[in-house]
């Protein structure tokens, strides 16, 4: 080994190194390691600059996200803050804004990261928790499509309790209450694999045994007679009117509520 450095010292480095006396390549040595030390330093700023606009942009995408968005505004968001930057005289700032990934390709796959990473999170919680149980509910969407949605609470060690949605899934079979529960349904399932847990197949909802106890013929004759008289066919007049007096009595709502099938 001491004869390939020798070697290689003989070959590449005595006719620029070999002039100097025992003082001065100790002033070139420690030259080199001061540059050296600055291209680590220049390499290690540029890493966390990178890093520090990944985080960024996760915080970005985490925003639109909660605030239900479209992921091209992230776009809109990048140019605003630039523009804030120049305002203050901040250009340092801007530039550190412009290298923040923020397209619309960018920000889905961050939004899919924070998704996985939410539901990794919500999985390890009922791992490790004391007690858990999950509430099913079907509902139908604006096109027809039932939805199920699967929640989850769980109690921790330290007698905190966690509430999430933990999935929403389309059905596309028979999407009845009783269809979901019985025999071939979710609490067969759970028979199937020799689970044994309380269930609870429906709370009924306070309006139900209303409607059935009382009789609203009567009552329903009359709303519709008022809504066909404010909504029914050439009826724009009176809508226009109805919605005018409804402005000036500043109404909460400015609008008839109708009725929809959507549960």
């Amino acid at each position: 080994k001491e004869y390939n450095i020798k070697k290689h010292y003989m070959t590449n480095h005595k006719q620029k190194f070999g002039k100097h006396s025992c003082e001065s390549r100790k002033v070139v040595c420690d030259q080199l390691k001061k540059k050296l030390f600055q291209q680590k330093s220049l390499f290690t700023n540029e890493t966390k600059q990178q890093e520090e606009a990944l985080l960024a942009s996760y915080f970005v995408t985490y925003e639109l996200m909660k605030a239900k968005k479209a992921l091209s505004d992230g776009e809109l968001i990048k140019n605003c803050a630039i523009k804030m930057a120049e305002a203050f005289n901040e250009n340092k700032v801007g530039n550190k804004f412009q290298t923040v990934p923020l397209s619309k390709q960018t920000v889905t796959r961050r939004l899919e990261d924070i998704s996985n990473q939410i539901s990794n999170n919500v999985k390890d919680i009922i791992a490790n928790c004391s007690y858990f149980s999950i509430a099913l509910d079907e509902s139908t969407d604006v096109s027809d499509t039932n939805q199920l949605l699967i929640f989850v609470c769980a109690i921790k060690e330290d007698f905190t309790i966690f509430e999430e949605l933990l999935k929403l899934c389309s059905l596309h079979s028979t999407a009845r209450g009783v269809d979901i529960w019985t025999i071939s349904g979710f609490v067969g399932f759970l028979r199937q694999n020799q689970i044994t847990v309380p269930t609870l197949h429906c709370i009924i909802h306070q309006e139900a045994p209303c409607a059935k106890s009382i009789k609203l013929s009567t009552t329903m004759a009359t709303v519709t007679k008022i809504t066909n008289l404010i909504r029914g066919r050439n009826r724009s007049l009176t809508h226009r009117k109805f919605l005018t007096l409804l402005e000036e009595m500043d109404s909460a709502y400015g609008d008839l509520l109708l009725h929809t099938e959507v549960r």
